[in-house]
């Protein structure tokens, strides 16, 4: 089983580090391989939103030859997709923001004729975990959304999304990673 973790953190040292290792501890431990691209890191030219890619194929892409490809060929054939990004606005972070405009038609690209039965097709289950400092219920609601309605997007054969809020411990984080996990239904 293979997990492909897109880190939309902006900075090192948050409390996006420490679900990020406890995530990748729990699926590991599990039999998981996992892959973990981290946003900010990497050199992304910006989607000219031409749909060159998704009306014709990936290849197409007119932003394309950027580190980019590799990483919607992996998520492609992963059976997990994790969004991992702090809360901002109840949605994602910029750099999250500008890979996910270059993945959704990587994978659109990559479905069977929308007229037959791609949804027979196998996608990667879609998590979204969220860090945010403060309990702001309306940023919490939205993210949870976004992540759904990014499931449907996506094609995901199953989806969950949830909020770590404040400051937790690692065992809290870990119950919360858990039960997240289960939720989807890869544990």
């Amino acid at each position: 089983m293979r997990s492909v973790i897109l880190d939309g953190s902006r900075e090192t040292g948050t409390g996006l580090d420490l679900v990020h290792d406890v995530l990748v501890e729990i699926l590991e431990g599990d039999g998981w391989q996992v892959d973990t691209f981290l946003m900010r890191g990497m050199d992304l030219t910006n989607c000219h939103g031409c749909s060159g890619c998704s009306a014709q194929n990936p290849a197409a892409c007119n932003a394309g030859g950027d580190a980019y490809e590799e990483t919607a060929a992996l998520v492609l054939e992963s059976d997990l997709l994790v969004f991992l990004t702090p809360v901002t606005f109840g949605g994602y972070t910029l750099e999250f923001k500008h890979a996910l405009a270059r993945l959704i038609p990587h994978v659109l690209g990559a479905a069977p004729d929308m007229d037959g039965p791609y949804l027979d097709a196998r996608y990667p289950a879609l998590l979204g975990i969220g860090t945010l400092q403060d309990p702001v219920e309306d940023s919490i609601r939205f993210f949870e959304s976004l992540v759904a309605r990014h499931a449907v997007l996506l094609l995901s054969s199953a989806h969950a999304a949830g909020v770590i809020v404040g400051d937790p411990d690692m065992a809290q984080v870990r119950r919360e990673i858990t039960a997240l996990l289960d939720t989807v239904g890869v544990r």
